[in-house]
């Protein structure tokens, strides 16, 4: 392959660069997918303009190198005169007026992304700082041109700003990507492309061109969507850490803390972190999802308002947070202007599946966002998953990876609110959370009979991330004076804040809802609401209290509810009364539990009876009775849950207790399989066997004696 000296005329370079090789034009036409008519036109110099895309279709043709091909680029263009040696300077970079905090992490990620690729899109929310952090990631890059996008609104005006950008001056004539590519074909050079979200066709077109024709070209751009180019690269901004140290000197070292503290000192000189300010800018920074933009909104107004009149404020902050600072773009004066940028830019379907997503709270799954929009408008699921992909898109809804490759989304809480006011705005708000909590009621009523089953981990890790969602729908139904289906919601989660260990918040809930007018009605609702708050009161240690409410409940189911609900009825008087110290009574109401358990097939109450007419027969010193009780034959239609027992035995004199433990625990793991071995048909002394220990659920509660005989037993969870 020659090694030209000067760029000459393109034709002669072509014609130089095909007899190297040793093709003919028909054969270069061929490799090329061009016309034979095209290459000799081309060789004769009747066309003295080709286009960018047919230069780099005959440089991979013939194989060019990189100086091959700049040199075929500039001789392409040499009617702009744009050739190496005359080329024009780009504008100097911005250079910003306020110090740039933090994101160290985040720069030199950029910088080395960049290194790597010829596209890299920065993307996120308005205000999230992606026009900071290209600026400061680029300016060790060498020729750099900064390309403002905001004030333009027209797709044609895109090439000339890149040209304005890079000082290359209109030429009669002569299209501009023709400049452009003539003015970067030959250097090593970075553009950054600055907002491009409401132009994304017209910049995805441009980028995709001149990455093509000018090998040596970088582009680093910052958008609210993808551009949507081979070879692109997102990099999502994230918020600055807020951090959850209660720490007063960690909390201060956080990058949003140090953020708001620089910027409130530009207003108030005298401003300080110390002492309880510190918390009170921490609880700012977090309330506003630590967007760079809304941090700097609302410390310019800590003159006025200080800093606890600022924090009570913070509900109206899409309205409060603005500036009337010269220099600062419209679409970024307020909060509420930097997100309707990216709102007006979307579909009418988009505004409106936005709008109800706002009705979430810590969060949705997509089966939750198909079910929002299906059910309100008989849309496809896979219209839905559209939809929420060109959200996610727009930098408008968040993924979160939630471990075994399974995701969530949710809206950051500032762009959450101002979507809370679009769906009121539009008259759409009584609907979507009449659905809302429909849903979460039909959630929670299916999950119900699962955590009562052999296998409730699935079902718990299930609702967790939804609890918020289950409280805005309950608050909706009590708001609504829809009691009938707050009880339904508030009984189907009993069961959850047991095992959940959020005793107090369930009893504060099922307290609310016991005062409704409508929970007086005699139903296996109110039943179950009794009953789940007795065991909560129980779980607290406060047998008392529970007592009276478990005695209710059991007198209730045994008028309406199925034999299974009058089983775990009993077992939680059962439970209480035993806890009070009434051995015989505890013995009467467990004894007809067991009865009644296994006439329903229901072996997690047996089970549960079986245990705590075991601790019965302990309490009382009854060790015969507790082997025949926790020992005696079942033929349960439903396998066990999983179960695992630690017994310290802290004393030679307790082997009666041990053979009764023993056999417990032959009977426990008959209800799992067989035995493995004719080891595990004797007695364990102190621990299970390791075939029994992966059987790690417990389907009753903590549960622990402390006496002479030195035994504790404990259900492990």
């Amino acid at each position: 392959m020659p090694t030209p000296d000067e760029p000459g005329p393109f034709a002669a370079l072509l014609r130089r660069y095909r007899a190297a090789v040793g093709l003919s034009q028909e054969e270069l036409a061929e490799r090329a997918a061009l016309s034979r008519r095209g290459i000799s036109d081309l060789e004769r110099g009747e066309r003295r303009s080709p286009h960018p895309e047919t230069v780099r279709r005959l440089s991979d043709a013939l194989n060019l190198g990189l100086t091959e091909r700049t040199a075929l680029l500039a001789s392409a263009h040499a009617a702009t005169a744009l050739v190496v040696g005359q080329m024009p300077e780009p504008l100097p970079l911005p250079i910003p007026l306020t110090s740039f905090i933090g994101r160290e992490r985040e720069v030199a990620e950029v910088r080395r992304l960049l290194g790597v690729t010829r596209l890299l899109t920065l993307t996120g929310p308005g205000g999230m700082g992606k026009t900071r952090l290209a600026l400061e990631a680029a300016r060790s890059a060498g020729e750099v041109a900064f390309v403002d996008l905001a004030p333009h609104s027209e797709s044609g005006l895109v090439p000339a700003a890149i040209a304005a950008a890079l000082g290359v001056r209109e030429q009669p004539r002569v299209p501009w990507l023709d400049l452009l590519v003539g003015a970067l074909a030959p250097r090593r050079a970075m553009l950054i492309l600055d907002n491009c979200e409401h132009l994304v066709t017209a910049c995805s077109e441009m980028a995709d061109q001149l990455l093509r024709a000018c090998p040596q070209l970088h582009i680093l751009a910052t958008s609210r969507q993808p551009l949507a180019v081979a070879g692109e690269q997102l990099w999502p901004v994230p918020p600055l850490p807020v951090g959850e140290s209660t720490d007063s000197e960690a909390a201060a070292t956080s990058e949003a803390v140090r953020l708001f503290a620089d910027r409130a000192r530009l207003v108030q000189p005298d401003f300080a972190l110390g002492g309880g300010t510190i918390a009170i800018v921490t609880e700012i920074c977090r309330r506003v999802d630590g967007i760079p933009l809304a941090i700097e909104l609302a410390a310019a107004r800590v003159r006025v308002l200080g800093l606890e009149g600022l924090a009570a404020r913070l509900s109206e902050r899409l309205r409060l947070f603005s500036t009337e600072t010269h220099g600062v773009p419209v679409r970024q004066r307020t909060l509420r202007a930097a997100i309707d940028w990216s709102y007006d830019l979307l579909s009418k379907p988009e505004q409106a599946f936005f709008r109800r997503l706002s009705v979430f709270v810590g969060g949705w799954t997509v089966g939750a966002a198909e079910s929002l929009w299906c059910s309100a408008d008989g849309i496809q699921s896979d219209e839905v998953l559209d939809l929420l992909a060109r959200l996610v898109d727009r930098s408008l809804v968040q993924v979160e990876p939630v471990g075994d490759g399974a995701v969530r989304y949710r809206l950051l809480e500032t762009i959450r609110e101002y979507a809370l006011r679009q769906l009121r705005a539009n008259g759409e708000d009584a609907a979507a959370r009449r659905w809302h909590a429909a849903y979460f009621l039909a959630l929670a009523e299916e999950a119900e009979p699962e955590l009562w089953g052999a296998r409730p981990e699935a079902w718990l890790n299930r609702l967790e991330p939804d609890l918020d969602n289950a409280r805005a729908a309950l608050q909706w139904f009590i708001d609504a004076t829809d009691g009938r289906d707050a009880l339904k919601l508030g009984a189907a989660l009993g069961r959850f804040w047991l095992m959940a260990g959020r005793y107090r918040e369930g009893q504060e809930w099922i307290s609310r809802l016991l005062r409704l007018a409508c929970s007086e009605d005699p139903t296996p609702v109110r039943a179950k609401l009794l009953l789940a708050n007795a065991r909560l009161w129980g779980y607290q240690g406060d047998a008392t209290a529970a007592q009276p409410l478990a005695e209710e409940a059991l007198e209730l189911m045994r008028r309406l509810g199925p034999e299974i609900d009058i089983a775990r009825s009993l077992l939680v008087v059962g439970e209480t009364v035993q806890t009070r110290g009434d051995f015989a009574a505890a013995r009467r109401f467990l004894e007809e539990a067991v009865v009644v358990s296994r006439r329903a097939g229901a072996t997690v109450e047996l089970i549960d009876a079986l245990h705590y007419l075991g601790g019965d027969a302990i309490a009382a010193g009854e060790y015969d009775a507790l082997g025949l009780a926790i020992s005696r034959p079942t033929r349960a239609t439903t396998p066990p849950p999983p179960l695992c027992f630690s017994i310290r035995l802290s004393s030679a004199s307790n082997s009666a207790i041990r053979r009764s433990f023993a056999r417990s625990w032959k009977v426990l793991l008959t209800w799992s399989r067989p035995p493995a071995s004719p080891s595990e048909r004797c007695a364990w002394p102190g621990r299970p066997p390791p075939s029994a220990r992966p059987l790690t659920r417990c389907c009753f509660p903590w549960w622990g004696l402390s006496s002479t005989t030195g035994l504790r037993l404990r259900a492990q969870r």
